[in-house]
């Protein structure tokens, strides 16, 4: 924590702000907003579906929302599976912040079985976000 009570990532060419989002802004409380140097913001963690907690606490934010400078938005929506496990839905791009968003894509997921796909992949997919082992 710095001086001025915010946290900064260290090792970026630019300072990057972090802090609490105390407002709740995007319907949840407890995400994280992210001021870059370009003049983004990034929210993390906007609600239930994009935090993972435990009875210690959050130990990951998922990326919620960005609008840069211009007022330029997407939108990161995330679901939890039957197991538990977290995916992203959809993503809506494009217009401005006030404004509903020209794109949008919805992903899907299926469970990869079969003899054409090593235990390792099976155990480990599909999770947005882990490196997948090459043979």
């Amino acid at each position: 924590s710095a001086v001025d009570g915010h946290f900064y990532a260290e090792g970026l060419g630019g300072k990057v702000r972090v802090e609490e989002d105390k407002t709740g802004g995007g319907g949840g409380s407890g995400g994280l907003i992210a001021y870059l140097p370009d003049g983004s913001v990034q929210q993390f963690g906007m609600d239930s579906g994009s935090r993972e907690e435990t009875a210690k606490g959050v130990y990951r934010w998922r990326l919620g929302r960005v609008v840069d400078l211009l007022g330029h938005k997407s939108v990161f929506v995330w679901e939890k599976n039957p197991s538990g496990r977290t995916f992203l839905k959809k993503v809506s791009y494009g217009g401005a912040a006030t404004a509903g968003a020209q794109h949008e894509v919805a992903l899907g997921y299926e469970r990869l079985s079969g003899a054409g796909c090593p235990e390792s992949w099976r155990r480990s997919l599909p999770n947005p976000g882990y490196r997948i082992p090459v043979p």
